[in-house]
């Protein structure tokens, strides 16, 4: 099998977006299967027999949300400008 790309696509429920793309004319290669940790993917072949696939995700756990910390303001100091200095020749 030559090398090749398979780019993904984010969907909210790829079940869905699978009886979408047959209905389409996209052929089905593999899935809909389920991921480990949630989530379901699903593999498909367009019109010119390129692959693509469809990842939906399942819930995320509360621990695993990212947690916002609030924003401190940094208050900088001001400086004064500065004569230049001129060397000496």
């Amino acid at each position: 099998m030559p090398p090749a790309w398979c780019p993904y696509a984010v969907s909210r429920n790829a079940d869905e977006t699978a009886a979408r793309v047959v209905a389409a004319g996209g052929q089905l290669c593999h899935g809909p299967i389920g991921v480990p940790g949630g989530g379901r993917i699903v593999q498909f072949f367009d019109s010119q027999h390129a692959m693509f696939a469809v990842h939906s995700m399942g819930a995320v756990p509360a621990a695993a949300r990212p947690v916002r910390k609030p924003l401190r303001r940094v208050v900088k100091k001001s400086v004064r400008a500065r004569k230049p200095v001129r060397r000496k020749k």
